[in-house]
């Protein structure tokens, strides 16, 4: 299966919005669907990346298209027209503003699926996290030393600066 392929499937954006949260009991749960999560937020990153790039290229074009009429239109006139004046008519040509306005959403679309890939990297990191308390909270629930937990608990602390780790902290 070939990288077009592979990008060409639908990316369901509001699933990957409602899988982003899970709790201490999903752990294991989210662990195993975290990869899918992951790649299909990547295909997405990758999705609008490429259609911000066309709808740049096709504002190029229409641009380019729309000097040449405006130029053609201006070359039987006795006034001399410069090149200011030419590309503020080609910025109110009406095919340049509406591609200018399909440009500006793609890019928005496709830095909202940079800032998706990237809380699905921090929901990683939250997983390790999360998984490791749960593991020094059984270490300690079975008669071991709180030293395990408190390291674990500062090293949180100190990666995730402001996260509340439990209803004592």
């Amino acid at each position: 299966m070939g990288l077009d392929q592979i990008l060409a499937k639908d990316v369901d954006v509001e699933a990957l919005l409602n899988a982003l949260e899970f709790s201490d009991g999903e752990v294991v749960y989210a662990s195993a669907q975290q990869p899918g999560l992951h790649a299909m937020a990547s295909r997405y990153r990758v999705q609008t990346m490429r259609a911000s790039k066309d709808a740049a290229l096709k504002l190029e074009r229409i641009e380019a298209r729309a000097s040449k009429r405006i130029r053609s239109e201006l070359r039987g006139s006795t006034d001399r027209v410069t090149e200011a004046e030419v590309r503020a008519r080609v910025v109110l040509a009406k095919a340049v503003i509406k591609q200018a306005i399909d440009l500006a959403d793609a890019q928005a679309e496709e830095e909202a699926a940079r800032l998706l890939l990237e809380s699905f990297r921090h929901r990683k990191d939250m997983l390790q996290v999360v998984s490791q308390m749960i593991r020094a909270e059984e270490f300690v629930l079975r008669g071991q030393s709180h030293t395990a937990l408190d390291e674990i608990r500062k090293h949180a602390k100190d990666k995730y600066p402001g996260a509340t780790l439990s209803k004592g902290d």
